[in-house]
């Protein structure tokens, strides 16, 4: 499997301290995230986007998604939620005081 080359969602301060700077996945499926033990947040969002410039939350079934993480957590969720995305961006719902990386869990289901 090749990693895509922005790998790691980063929580850049100097940029926003609760969005990440943009993830090229490919045509990898991000199925869940490894958070860092200084992570603040308690719940994650995704935002995706078509073309790497417009960025729009993403919805499930009508309800903007929302999963629940904690520090030092490996956090795995539905593959159906960044499938087709190309690129991603994540939202937390805490300010990160200093840059936070989170590992993306990545599977490629075209093997």
């Amino acid at each position: 499997m090749t990693v895509p080359r922005s790998s790691v969602f980063l929580f850049d301060v100097s940029e926003d301290d609760n969005l990440t700077l943009p993830l090229e996945k490919q045509h990898l499926d991000v199925i869940g995230v490894q958070i860092p033990s200084a992570f603040t947040g308690t719940s994650i969002g995704l935002q995706g986007s078509l073309d790497g410039t417009t960025y729009c939350p993403i919805y499930w079934e009508g309800t903007i998604l929302a999963i629940t993480v904690a520090a030092s957590r490996l956090v795995m969720f539905a593959e159906r939620y960044t499938s087709g995305i190309p690129w991603l961006k994540m939202t937390s719902n805490g300010s990160e005081a200093a840059d936070r990386t989170v590992i993306p869990v990545f599977w490629d289901f075209t093997k």
